[in-house]
């Protein structure tokens, strides 16, 4: 996969690398936690829950970048 393969997210597409999207998407969740105070408990986990799972999605790319990238330089 190259940096640059973008994943589907709750938002728009996050263009950049892997790592811009990310910190995108940790940004996007901090700003989602703000305005959720005013959720019952069970909305706020539902819609927690989706958020995290496209975070993890990203988190488990980089980590086959990174991993393909080291294999390559041996």
């Amino acid at each position: 996969m190259s940096p640059t393969h973008s994943l589907p997210s709750n938002a728009a597409p996050i263009k950049g690398t892997t790592n811009e999207q990310i910190k995108g998407e940790v940004e996007t969740l901090l700003a989602w936690m703000i305005a959720a105070s005013t959720l019952d408990l069970r909305s706020f986990e539902k819609q927690l829950l989706s958020r995290l799972w496209v975070l993890g999605r990203l988190l488990v790319t980089l980590f086959f970048e990174t991993r393909e990238a080291r294999l390559r330089q041996t």
